[in-house]
């Protein structure tokens, strides 16, 4: 089930639960992982319940990035005006905005942050 959870990277049990049977199969046909006719079997009547302890205990193993608290986050952004504007919007010059910090497990050595900025009114970037 681990090897089915990250090839998903890392999703939710509720997530989890409905396509484990169907990516075991799929990995096993690339040989990442045996199945045998009972592992299926379980495999496919497992509860999500269950599928959730067995991820606690092993996401406690998996370094994660630092978190900061949604009040040190908060702080930054509060001299910034922002709010929610409707998806149709008719007027040009709201922008949807997308900043994404990629650099894998660690912050250590190179990486890049990528700043998307999408016009609601026209779609144009």
């Amino acid at each position: 089930m681990l090897k089915v959870w990250e090839s998903l990277d890392s999703v939710c049990a509720e997530r989890l639960t409905p396509s484990l049977l169907r990516m075991a199969q799929h990995l096993a046909g690339f040989g990442v992982l045996s199945l045998t006719a009972e592992i299926e079997a379980q495999l496919s009547t497992i509860s999500c319940a269950t599928v959730q302890r067995m991820l606690r205990k092993n996401r406690s193993r998996k370094t994660r990035l630092p978190r900061k608290g949604p009040e040190r986050a908060n702080q930054v952004t509060k001299g910034v005006p922002m709010g929610l504007r409707p998806w149709d919007m008719q007027q040009p010059g709201h922008f949807e905005v997308d900043l994404v910090h990629h650099s894998g497990e660690t912050t250590a050595g190179e990486y890049l942050h990528s700043l998307q900025m999408v016009d609601v009114a026209t779609g144009r970037q």
